[in-house]
């Protein structure tokens, strides 16, 4: 294992030796803030959605409710609501909207919005993923422009998930026709649409219309930049004001520049995991050999080694902030136990398994290397794909099998794991990769039981149970949730929301004079 770690080590300076940083060269004005995004938004279309596209739609959009509210844990922060009431059924949620909330076109927010956006995301012809979310919801009740009620099919206990989707303009929609609604889209959020260039920008600007939402400067600018050494040189050279998910290594070069300042924060709900195709591919049937690779990962050393502690080990499916996170529930690192499971398991040596990563994931390259390694000497034989983000979610979403067997995937997720479980683990979820998992009803059962039940503490023992079937039978390897690390040109200033799974608030940013 010394040796894995020295390896570890090898890999990273190689990886350092490409990071140039060089003298400022370009200033840029006051007026602009230029974001980097990893990925480009798949779409600026909030009723389809698009995978990468959560920054975008953040700040163009708000919901009724907001991020988890720090002064009220387990509830999140109003935003166009002003009032939120559980009736005495347990199965309506009362809403007023503030008065005075408008959109950027200047029509007022009101319920029949509300209502119209629903219908709008529930609709197939969108084929929006978050449907399968708000089909709990029976219909909503539009009392008065300010005032209406969500009915549940049921007692729902994530309702407040819900009513953090975003409103759009039912009155523009029906003056500017659908193809100009989704092209040029409207919101009520802190900034309005501009343009988009695809594959390089997306321009915002600041709307200033709600007084809550004024901005301290002109324009924001999304740019797409894939790479992650680009975007630290970009952010050296002022082409960038706002760079995420920095790497540790990168920071003792990034310390150097004056004009630089960096903030990190452990409250943001981080997990990375390698799903695993069950249902795609008969080399993984065997639960022997998917058992195997969850005992050949050894957490502590990809943290401590490959992101310099800045970040935990998960055991679960989970981030360290997820309600479903319980701290008894470990994997064991065991390579031996892994060996002989290889061997227990009906996996035939040499069978090739394809590991796929993107440039999506923190030190994809190194990353993807020393999975690799850690599965070849239990026996396996790994070979590693890079796929393009765009082609990654066209094979995930066809279920193409050029995807592979295996890939290295993460994203932060809403503390609630309810919108996880029905999009990857219900049995017809639209991404789950095993279908036909032998007690799949019993899992599917459970699942339905979560929402549906409002007592935490019960809620909780149903969480267990689903992790208990997930570890006996794996879809997914868990892997580690990491530190947030982002750096800020000198001349602005922002933090991040505690507990935020992205990028909120950005009208809050400082121009520093």
């Amino acid at each position: 294992m010394k040796k894995l770690g020295r390896t570890i080590r090898s890999i990273v300076l190689s990886a350092l030796a490409g990071l140039l940083i060089t003298t400022p060269i370009m200033a840029k004005s006051k007026d602009t803030v230029r974001v980097a995004l990893n990925a480009d938004p798949e779409r600026v279309d909030y009723l389809q959605g698009g995978q990468n596209a959560g920054p975008v739609y953040r700040a163009m959009h708000r919901g009724l409710l907001g991020e988890i509210d720090p002064d009220r844990p387990g509830w999140r922060r109003l935003e166009l609501a002003e009032s939120v009431e559980i009736l005495p059924s347990k199965k309506a949620i009362k809403v007023r909207i503030k008065p005075g909330q408008v959109f950027h076109n200047g029509d007022p927010v009101t319920a029949s919005d509300v209502s119209f956006t629903f219908k709008q995301l529930i609709d197939p012809a969108n084929a929006n993923p978050i449907a399968t979310l708000l089909r709990a919801v029976d219909r909503i009740e539009v009392i008065d422009n300010q005032n209406l009620i969500y009915h549940f099919k049921r007692p729902y206990a994530p309702w407040q998930d819900i009513l953090t989707t975003a409103v759009l303009s039912k009155k523009y929609y029906e003056e500017a026709g659908d193809k100009k609604f989704r092209q040029n889209p409207v919101g009520c959020g802190a900034f309005r649409f501009v343009s988009r260039s695809l594959g390089e920008k997306v321009i915002l600007e600041a709307a200033n219309q709600n007084p809550e939402l004024k901005a301290d400067f002109k324009t924001m600018e999304f740019l797409t930049i894939t790479d992650a050494i680009t975007r630290t040189s970009m952010l050296v050279t002022e082409e960038l004001d706002l760079v995420l998910e920095l790497q540790p290594h990168q920071l003792k070069q990034l310390k150097k520049e004056s004009h630089i300042k960096i903030k990190k924060t452990d409250q943001i709900p981080s997990m990375y995991s390698m799903p695993m195709r069950v249902s795609w591919y008969p080399e993984l049937r065997d639960p022997k050999l998917r058992l195997a690779m969850t005992h050949a990962i050894n957490r502590k050393e990809l943290v401590e080694k490959l992101f310099l502690g800045e970040g935990y080990p998960i055991y679960q499916w989970t981030s360290l902030t997820g309600l479903d996170y319980f701290s008894d529930m470990k994997i064991e690192h065991d390579p031996e136990k892994a060996k002989r499971l290889v061997k227990e398991s009906g996996y035939r040596p040499g069978t090739p398994i394809t590991l796929t990563y993107t440039s999506t994931t923190p030190n994809d390259i190194i990353l993807s290397q020393i999975i690799q390694r850690y599965l070849t000497n239990i026996g396996l034989t790994v070979k590693l794909q890079q796929l393009e983000r765009g082609v990654y979610v066209t094979y995930l979403r066809k279920k193409d099998k050029r995807i592979g067997h295996l890939s290295l995937s993460g994203r932060p997720w809403p503390a609630d794991p309810h919108i996880r479980f029905i999009l990857f683990y219900r049995s017809k979820a639209p991404y789950c990769s095993y279908t036909d998992r032998p007690n799949h009803k019993e899992l599917d059962r459970l699942i339905v039981r979560q929402a549906t039940e409002v007592d935490p503490t019960k809620r909780q023992k149903l969480f267990r149970k689903i992790y208990e079937i997930e570890a006996a039978d794996p879809q997914y390897v868990p892997l580690f949730g990491l530190n947030m690390i982002y750096a800020m040109n000198k001349k602005i200033d922002y933090t991040w929301v505690s507990g935020a799974p992205g990028l909120v608030d950005l009208h809050k940013i400082q121009i520093i004079e």
